[in-house]
């Protein structure tokens, strides 16, 4: 490898470290999480709210489980389970998504920040 080929890829080390530190500091605490299933609103609750929540569709069963202001898939009965191994999450912008049964678990923030992307 040359010189010039080397500082390439130092600069591009650097920046994919850059824009992952400013994407870890821009991330806020989430307030609520959206359940959606198939691609529709299925369900939006706090996460200071602990409980477990049951999903039953065509495709199969999750649930999901909201503790200590956290969410987790905690069973699903489909065939890869990556969803269950996926850790918790708990800032906005976060998901977890489990595929053969088209649910989608994402953190959001406050009722504000909603509307501003609606409209």
């Amino acid at each position: 490898m040359k010189k010039r080929d080397c500082y390439l890829v130092i600069s591009f080390i650097v920046i994919a470290c850059a824009m992952w530190i400013g994407l870890k500091l821009t991330q806020k605490e989430g307030d609520m999480v959206l359940i959606t299933v198939d691609g529709k609103p299925y369900q939006k609750v706090s996460i200071r709210e602990e409980q477990d929540i049951p999903i039953q569709t065509d495709r199969g069963k999750n649930i999901i489980q909201i503790k200590n202001g956290q969410v987790k898939m905690i069973e699903a009965d489909c065939q890869d389970q990556i969803c269950v191994k996926h850790t918790a999450i708990h800032k906005t912008g976060e998901t977890i998504v489990c595929l053969p049964h088209k649910v989608v678990v994402e953190i959001i923030g406050n009722q504000k920040e909603i509307d501003s992307v609606v409209q």
